[in-house]
């Protein structure tokens, strides 16, 4: 007992020594990326708000919801178990959504799953933490993720995007819980829909089409 309980602590403080808070500088073309991305989302001339920061590789924008803005996309409803699962925040406590939608999709190519989400929400300063668990499915070491985010309202129109990178060393089979604070508050009855939109291991690298991920996340509903 002592002794899988001593591996299982190593196991921990090795990821814990490999956890950085970002990719640096790592992310060239990130920001272009990021505001293309964000005209996508909210429609031309319908971007309200921009950030970008290449020295964390992180990225949030929000859409115009007035004005003939958001050009809200006809949702298409999804029952088949090949298609994106929609996963419901349960929290037992005043501070945490109960039906925020999670829409996470399994993606060709990437060795990598996201469970376990989970918002947490402080009303009076209007700030949301996300908590999320990446597992490694590769047979690789895995060494960095950036995860895109689009929020919806009920009405599955676009409010807004923002997206995660982390750096780490995460074992192959291996999973790892994260807590990020997120820039968007994420209120009750919104949908977050969440993808990789790039990975690295020690033996590849991998970049996702990001209109091809955004039009595939704009016709759920």
């Amino acid at each position: 007992m002592l002794r899988r309980s001593a591996v299982a602590l190593a196991s921990l403080v090795s990821v814990l020594m490999f956890q950085q808070p970002s990719w640096s500088t790592d992310c060239p073309g990130f920001c272009t990326q990021c505001r293309s991305d964000s005209i996508f989302v909210c429609g031309s001339g319908c971007v309200a708000s921009y950030s970008c920061s290449l020295s964390t590789c992180t990225c949030s924008f929000s859409c115009r919801t007035s004005g003939g803005c958001p050009h809200s996309p006809q949702g298409v409803s999804f029952h088949d178990r090949l298609d994106p699962k929609v996963e419901f925040a349960l929290w037992m406590n005043a501070h945490a959504p109960s039906n925020i939608h999670f829409d996470v999709s399994r993606q060709v190519d990437v060795p990598l799953t996201v469970t376990d989400l989970s918002v947490r929400n402080d009303p009076g300063r209007q700030t949301s933490q996300l908590i999320y668990t990446v597992r490694n499915e590769s047979d690789s070491t895995l060494q960095e993720i950036q995860l895109m985010l689009v929020f919806f309202n009920d009405r599955n129109e676009p409010l807004g995007g923002e997206y995660l990178s982390e750096s780490l060393s995460l074992g192959a089979q291996q999973e790892y819980q994260f807590q990020a604070s997120l820039h968007h508050y994420v209120d009750d009855g919104q949908r977050v829909a969440i993808r990789f939109v790039r990975f690295r291991t020690d033996t590849q690298s991998w970049h996702g089409n990001h209109a091809e991920i955004i039009s595939s996340i704009k016709q759920r509903s």
